[in-house]
């Protein structure tokens, strides 16, 4: 793999994922070419002896950096306007994790100002790069099964316990805390991906397991603008899983499908429908990666955005560019989570 010394990239925020962001643009991009903004000084001394440049917080201007070509933004989300109206004014190309902001008014004036400085923008809606929700996208696409009648949605994890602190963030849906916040991005930009828009929020209801001031659960049905009805469910205090799991069941016209990460399965019992033949003749998605790290989706992320904003990465697979979130969806995904709050139960 080669290294390009010409193009910078300022990761802001050190936390799980601007670690996990910084562990993986670096066999691409190279140490030297990764400045990383982290308040923490503990945190800053350390990758300053593993070899990376740091910054204490983000330069006035970005003069001394003339090589700098794009920021990722991975610090909490009541931060996110900010640092990307930051990186905006300064003509950078910017991925920011999820969700975009938490104000759908911020949300709309980050997408409008990078459509008009005309720079690249994208939204780490990761599972939209899973292979296997990549093959249903296919599928539905294809209308190889007919059309999609109606589905069930589902995020679940283990991520908040009875020994969560209620002092933490996550706890704290002003913070950007809350399964909503937390669970729901992936799962309602997932279901526009596949689905295509929403039109409708009917049958909200939400609950508090161990948080004080979040859900800890949500349930609720979305409507699509071209027929199908889905009913979405996010729990994020399940304790009978060791990870957190996306998954669907979908009814079409012709057969009913289940897919989670791992693959898509039949579920129908009497059929001589061969499924693997279906998704061989629709898939457009390849498995390699350049480099691998905690599932490669998130290489397939990062290649996407290194290939729309010219860091010379080659994207090679075709699903990959289509595949790609930018401000516009994730001011969608701000404004279904605003509906959600507003006419929870």
């Amino acid at each position: 793999m080669n290294s390009y010394k010409e193009q910078e990239l300022l990761i802001v925020g050190c936390g799980k994922m601007g670690l996990s962001h910084l562990v993986l643009f670096t066999p691409y991009l190279g140490k030297e070419n990764l400045i990383v903004v982290e308040k923490k000084f503990l945190m800053r001394c350390v990758l300053f002896l593993l070899g990376y440049k740091t910054l204490s917080s983000l330069p006035k201007n970005t003069e001394k950096f003339s090589n700098l070509n794009g920021v990722l933004i991975a610090t909490p989300t009541n931060s996110h306007y900010k640092i990307a109206d930051w990186a905006i004014s300064n003509k950078l190309n910017i991925f920011v994790e999820k969700p975009l902001t938490l104000d759908i008014n911020q949300s709309r004036d980050l997408m409008l100002k990078a459509k008009k400085a005309n720079v690249y923008d994208q939204v780490g809606f990761v599972m939209r790069f899973v292979p296997a929700f990549a093959d249903l996208k296919s599928i539905i696409i294809s209308e190889k099964l007919g059309r999609v009648k109606n589905y069930i949605a589902s995020m679940r994890g283990n991520v908040i316990t009875p020994n969560t602190s209620s002092a933490s963030w996550q706890t704290n849906r002003d913070q950007g805390g809350g399964c909503l916040n937390e669970f729901g991005p992936h799962l309602l930009d997932l279901c526009r991906f596949l689905f295509n828009d929403i039109n409708a929020i009917k049958n909200v209801k939400t609950g508090k397991i161990y948080s004080g001031n979040a859900d800890d659960w949500v349930a609720c049905s979305l409507e699509h603008n071209n027929g199908p009805i889905g009913k979405l469910d996010l729990n994020w205090c399940d304790e009978s899983l060791r990870k957190s799991v996306v998954k669907f069941t979908i009814e079409f016209d012709e057969a009913t499908l289940y897919v989670d990460s791992s693959g898509i399965s039949l579920l129908d019992k009497n059929t001589e429908m061969n499924l693997n033949d279906i998704i061989q003749s629709v898939s457009e998605r390849e498995y390699n990666v350049d480099f691998y790290l905690r599932g490669e989706e998130f290489s397939l992320q990062a290649e996407a955005f290194m290939h729309n904003s010219n860091y010379n990465i080659k994207a090679k697979k075709s699903h990959t560019i289509k595949s790609t979130a930018n401000f516009l969806d994730g001011l969608a995904v701000d404004e279904l989570i605003n509906n959600i709050e507003s006419n929870k139960k």
